[in-house]
């Protein structure tokens, strides 16, 4: 086998990306979300060839985050009863062109405080994710 080269995703690679697509749906046994790779939030794509084929590749997605600060979970809860729940589906989704919205809450603001938290959270619609995917941070400010 040959090396693997790498080049920016286009319209041409569409079905073999698809493809690769339905594989892993079917390896996983769910249906799993597929953005349309050239349009927002998906800052850029790029596949990876070996003899010719395209093999996989991967896409860069700009995901909201909600970032508190301070301690309180009521202010968690007021955010919710503010209206949080309408900003990120209405205006985060249509004129930003998000497709999720990311809150991280750290576990050392204490047990009692988020498990509060992490009910106003399920309130609005936010999924605690832990069970369905492994979670990884790299920071890029060094």
């Amino acid at each position: 086998m040959s090396e693997i080269t790498w080049k920016k995703y286009e319209v041409a690679d569409m079905d073999s990306v698809i493809l690769l697509h339905l594989e892993t749906e079917k390896a996983c046994g769910m249906h799993l979300d597929f953005p349309d790779l050239l349009e927002k939030p998906i800052i850029e794509a790029w596949v990876a060839k070996q003899d010719g084929k395209i093999i996989g590749g991967f896409y860069i997605e700009a995901v909201a985050e909600m970032c508190f600060f301070g301690r309180s979970y009521e202010v968690t809860r007021a955010a919710r009863k503010f209206g949080v729940e309408e900003y990120f589906p209405g205006s985060a989704r249509v004129k930003l062109g998000f497709r999720l919205c990311r809150m991280e809450c750290p576990r050392m603001v204490g047990e009692r405080d988020l498990k509060v938290i992490e009910r106003e959270l399920l309130l609005t619609g936010f999924q605690e994710t832990d069970t369905l995917y492994k979670h990884f941070l790299y920071d890029l400010r060094g």
